[in-house]
Protein backbone atom coordinates (compact mmCIF):
# COMPACT_ATOMS: atom_id res chain seq x y z
CA UNK A 1 0.00 0.00 0.00
CA UNK A 2 1.33 3.17 -0.61
CA UNK A 3 1.29 6.12 2.12
CA UNK A 4 0.68 9.90 0.86
CA UNK A 5 0.65 12.02 3.09
CA UNK A 6 -0.77 15.58 2.32
CA UNK A 7 2.77 16.62 3.88
CA UNK A 8 5.47 14.67 3.40
CA UNK A 9 7.29 12.17 0.63
CA UNK A 10 5.57 9.07 0.56
CA UNK A 11 5.94 5.86 1.15
CA UNK A 12 5.03 2.07 0.75
CA UNK A 13 3.65 -0.12 3.40
CA UNK A 14 3.73 -3.77 3.54
CA UNK A 15 2.19 -6.01 6.10
CA UNK A 16 2.64 -9.46 6.81
CA UNK A 17 1.17 -12.36 9.07
CA UNK A 18 3.33 -15.71 8.41
CA UNK A 19 2.39 -19.35 8.98
CA UNK A 20 2.07 -20.09 12.81
CA UNK A 21 4.36 -22.27 14.54
CA UNK A 22 1.56 -24.72 14.84
CA UNK A 23 2.45 -27.49 12.99
CA UNK A 24 6.28 -27.62 13.50
CA UNK A 25 8.54 -28.49 10.81
CA UNK A 26 6.42 -28.51 8.70
CA UNK A 27 4.79 -24.55 9.82
CA UNK A 28 8.66 -23.74 9.57
CA UNK A 29 8.96 -24.78 6.11
CA UNK A 30 5.86 -22.69 4.80
CA UNK A 31 7.38 -19.94 7.08
CA UNK A 32 10.71 -20.22 5.17
CA UNK A 33 9.04 -20.61 1.87
CA UNK A 34 6.95 -17.22 2.84
CA UNK A 35 10.27 -15.79 3.53
CA UNK A 36 11.43 -16.47 0.38
CA UNK A 37 8.53 -14.93 -1.83
CA UNK A 38 8.82 -11.72 0.65
CA UNK A 39 12.27 -11.50 -0.10
CA UNK A 40 11.77 -11.75 -4.00
CA UNK A 41 9.47 -8.82 -3.73
CA UNK A 42 11.61 -6.80 -1.94
CA UNK A 43 14.53 -7.73 -3.82
CA UNK A 44 12.53 -6.42 -7.00
CA UNK A 45 11.19 -3.27 -5.48
CA UNK A 46 14.68 -2.50 -4.61
CA UNK A 47 16.40 -3.41 -7.82
CA UNK A 48 14.07 -0.85 -9.55
CA UNK A 49 14.67 1.64 -7.31
CA UNK A 50 17.40 1.43 -4.38
CA UNK A 51 15.74 4.46 -3.08
CA UNK A 52 12.60 2.86 -2.41
CA UNK A 53 11.02 4.32 0.99
CA UNK A 54 9.28 0.69 2.07
CA UNK A 55 7.89 -0.17 5.88
CA UNK A 56 7.64 -3.84 6.28
CA UNK A 57 5.56 -4.82 9.47
CA UNK A 58 3.29 -7.77 11.06
CA UNK A 59 3.49 -10.92 12.75
CA UNK A 60 6.39 -12.56 11.54
CA UNK A 61 5.28 -15.98 13.97
CA UNK A 62 9.34 -16.15 14.46
CA UNK A 63 12.10 -14.71 16.13
CA UNK A 64 14.87 -12.28 15.19
CA UNK A 65 17.32 -14.58 14.63
CA UNK A 66 15.26 -17.14 12.97
CA UNK A 67 15.90 -18.24 9.33
CA UNK A 68 12.81 -17.09 7.70
CA UNK A 69 13.87 -13.42 9.44
CA UNK A 70 16.89 -13.31 8.62
CA UNK A 71 15.94 -14.20 4.80
CA UNK A 72 13.63 -11.71 4.53
CA UNK A 73 16.19 -9.07 6.34
CA UNK A 74 18.01 -9.96 3.71
CA UNK A 75 22.05 -8.68 2.79
CA UNK A 76 24.38 -6.35 1.70
CA UNK A 77 22.84 -2.88 0.53
CA UNK A 78 19.34 -3.93 0.16
CA UNK A 79 19.20 -5.41 3.62
CA UNK A 80 15.90 -4.42 5.64
CA UNK A 81 16.90 -2.75 9.34
CA UNK A 82 14.96 -3.47 12.69
CA UNK A 83 14.63 -1.34 15.30
CA UNK A 84 13.76 -3.21 18.02
CA UNK A 85 16.97 -3.07 20.12
CA UNK A 86 16.19 0.52 20.98
CA UNK A 87 13.79 -1.73 23.57
CA UNK A 88 15.48 -3.31 26.56
CA UNK A 89 15.77 -6.68 25.86
CA UNK A 90 13.60 -8.14 28.93
CA UNK A 91 10.52 -6.11 27.24
CA UNK A 92 10.47 -7.38 24.04
CA UNK A 93 7.31 -9.48 24.10
CA UNK A 94 5.14 -9.11 21.41
CA UNK A 95 3.76 -12.36 21.64
CA UNK A 96 2.02 -12.38 25.24
CA UNK A 97 0.88 -16.06 25.93
CA UNK A 98 2.65 -18.11 28.68
CA UNK A 99 4.73 -20.19 28.22
CA UNK A 100 5.62 -18.75 24.72
CA UNK A 101 5.73 -14.69 25.51
CA UNK A 102 8.50 -13.71 22.89
CA UNK A 103 9.02 -11.34 19.99
CA UNK A 104 7.60 -12.37 16.91
CA UNK A 105 6.05 -8.81 15.42
CA UNK A 106 8.69 -6.26 13.92
CA UNK A 107 8.59 -3.31 11.94
CA UNK A 108 11.54 -3.15 9.01
CA UNK A 109 12.62 -0.80 7.12
CA UNK A 110 14.22 -0.53 3.34
CA UNK A 111 17.96 1.72 3.42
CA UNK A 112 16.16 5.02 2.48
CA UNK A 113 13.37 4.79 5.10
CA UNK A 114 15.49 3.10 7.81
CA UNK A 115 17.50 6.78 7.49
CA UNK A 116 14.44 8.41 8.40
CA UNK A 117 13.36 6.08 11.69
CA UNK A 118 12.95 8.40 14.67
CA UNK A 119 16.26 6.97 17.26
CA UNK A 120 14.11 5.55 20.37
CA UNK A 121 10.49 6.02 19.04
CA UNK A 122 10.24 2.18 18.78
CA UNK A 123 7.94 1.06 21.60
CA UNK A 124 6.21 -1.92 22.29
CA UNK A 125 3.11 -1.30 24.40
CA UNK A 126 2.63 -4.44 26.99
CA UNK A 127 -0.09 -6.13 27.96
CA UNK A 128 -2.36 -9.48 27.83
CA UNK A 129 -4.87 -11.40 26.17
CA UNK A 130 -7.58 -10.14 28.65
CA UNK A 131 -6.26 -6.17 28.90
CA UNK A 132 -5.79 -6.12 25.55
CA UNK A 133 -7.95 -8.38 24.03
CA UNK A 134 -4.84 -9.87 22.01
CA UNK A 135 -1.85 -12.51 22.21
CA UNK A 136 0.24 -9.96 20.49
CA UNK A 137 1.28 -6.62 22.07
CA UNK A 138 1.17 -3.81 19.48
CA UNK A 139 4.16 -2.42 18.22
CA UNK A 140 4.97 1.24 17.31
CA UNK A 141 8.00 3.33 15.34
CA UNK A 142 7.94 6.89 13.96
CA UNK A 143 9.99 8.05 10.87
CA UNK A 144 10.48 11.29 9.46
CA UNK A 145 8.24 12.11 6.05
CA UNK A 146 9.70 15.19 5.41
Amino acid sequence: MRIEPKAGESFELLAVHLKSKYGGEKGDAVRLGEARMIRKLLDGLLEHNPQTRLILCGDFNDQSDSPALTTILGTGASRLTAFYEDVPAASRITYNKEPYRSMIDFILASPAMATRYVKGSYKIFPGSESTTGSDHNAVAAGFRID
